[in-house]
């Protein structure tokens, strides 16, 4: 998958660029990683709608059930309109309406002993988002024969439970529960779609830390989370090995930098330079650069016809990191003297 980032995507996932755990080379991981879910329900549908949010680039649903009246309390994904209708197919036409720089796929099947080790092994990591039991410790089997690891949901009432698990990192399902009869049994129980959607989400963020490399991911920790009190537990798995965490072969960002004392000297000789600040129309009214003119993102990737393509322009925000974003799209679409000033705003507030 091309892991370059459009005009578009670079305004869709601003947010998360200016994190300093994911940045454009976490967006990029994002974009090139393969997500397998099973099961589209409460679990699944939380799983789903941050994973495509966050920009994964191909997610797979796998659930053969249909959604039925009972199912909207607790599956915020569909509505009314959804009942009668597959789950996987109703999640997948609903979510690539949302994000529609990514692949998403629908398999209108239980996950089973036929199709898991093609599923799971075109994928780079699964999130189990089922009640049942077989499918578990199939996906733990499957996981650990293909060296997959795998975020692990659980509801029970008003409790949930997640963990990550990697039979490399020496962490699995079957360690936790050799025998399927002290697995919990959780699909009769009544849940709250609040405690549905903390725990999914709670699953989609350990899937984010194991692509992007942000965080260290809880392989081998099982969490439990009371979502009433906000009681925390958790025991670890003995002899965990922690692994290299999974990333892409991605060329980073080029550096087109200018600090302000450079700047500086080259305007006081005359050269001209266009300074765009992109920051807020607040903030740009509240204090600018000397000769700055306010324009958002938006605007720019909008219409480039506004810009000489050899004509010097220095691009600013507060601290320099989306603005460096932006230097790196406009000269990867041919406006080759464009720059960031290192710093941001904020590196000469202190005299302006």
């Amino acid at each position: 998958m091309d892991t370059i980032l459009s005009e578009e995507e670079l305004i869709y996932y601003a947010k998360h660029i200016l994190l300093p755990g994911v940045g454009a080379i976490g967006q990029k991981k994002l974009k090139a990683s393969r997500v397998l879910v099973v099961g589209a329900g409460g679990l699944g549908c939380p799983v789903l709608q941050a994973l495509v949010g966050a920009g994964v680039g191909r997610v797979t649903i796998v659930d053969g059930d249909a959604v039925t009246l009972g199912n909207l309390p607790r599956q915020w994904l569909f509505d009314a309109n959804n009942i009668g209708v597959n789950k996987a197919r109703a999640a997948a036409e609903i979510l690539m309406a949302r994000n529609p720089f990514i692949q998403i796929s629908a398999v209108e099947n239980p996950l089973h002993e036929v199709n898991a080790q093609t599923l799971i092994a075109e994928h780079d990591l699964v999130v189990d988002a089922t009640d049942e039991l077989e499918a578990r410790y199939l996906v733990d089997r499957v996981c650990a024969d293909l060296d997959r690891p795998w975020i692990h949901g659980a509801l029970y009432r008003d409790s949930g439970q997640v963990c990550v698990f990697w039979d490399h990192c020496g962490a699995s399902y079957t360690q936790l529960y050799p025998e399927k009869s002290q697995a919990p049994d959780c699909a009769s129980a009544g849940v709250l779609g609040a405690t549905a959607s903390m725990i999914g989400n709670m699953q989609a963020q350990e899937a984010i830390k194991l692509i992007t490399g942000n965080a260290l991911p809880s392989i081998g920790v099982i969490r439990v989370f009371n979502t009433v009190n906000f009681d925390l537990s958790e025991m670890t798995l003995p002899k965990i090995r922690l692994p290299a965490l999974i990333t892409a072969d991605l060329p980073e960002d080029h550096d087109y930098t200018i600090g302000w004392e450079q700047l500086e000297q080259r305007l006081s000789i005359g050269e001209p330079f266009r300074i765009i600040d992109l920051r807020s129309p607040k903030a740009f009214g509240e204090g600018h650069f000397s000769g700055a003119e306010n324009s958002s993102i938006e605007s720019i990737l909008g219409d480039l016809s506004k810009f000489d393509p050899s004509g010097n322009c220095i691009f600013y925000c507060e601290e320099g990191s989306l603005s460096g974003l932006l230097v790196n799209a406009l000269r990867s679409r041919g406006l080759k003297e464009c720059f960031n000033l290192q710093g941001g705003y904020r590196i000469r507030t202190g005299s302006h």
